[in-house]
């Protein structure tokens, strides 16, 4: 079965990051889609981006991650609500 995909668009906080450092960020998406239930929410890192963690709302959302970024499935995030996903990035030294 194909599952169609949808670009969004999302808030990341903070919005850098200092070379060669570990640090938490916080993306919220908006359930701005009038048309269609959010069920998914990707983010795709830079080369030399690591994941270190990622967290997923329990029991809504489950969430991997691999060297491109971290996908999180579930929800949905409820039209006219806020999704908030939290993770733990390792910057490239340069």
């Amino acid at each position: 079965m194909a599952v169609p995909v949808a670009a969004g668009h999302g808030t990341l906080s903070p919005a850098t990051a200092e070379a060669g450092s570990t640090q938490a960020f916080e993306l919220t998406v908006p359930g701005d889609r009038l048309d269609a239930d959010i069920v998914g929410v990707a983010l795709r890192v830079a080369g030399g981006v690591e994941i270190v963690s990622a967290e997923a709302e329990q029991p809504l959302w489950s969430v991997s991650w691999d060297d491109d970024g971290v996908t999180w499935e579930g929800g949905p995030i409820d039209r006219g609500g806020v999704g908030t996903f939290r993770f733990t990035a390792r910057m490239p030294s340069e």
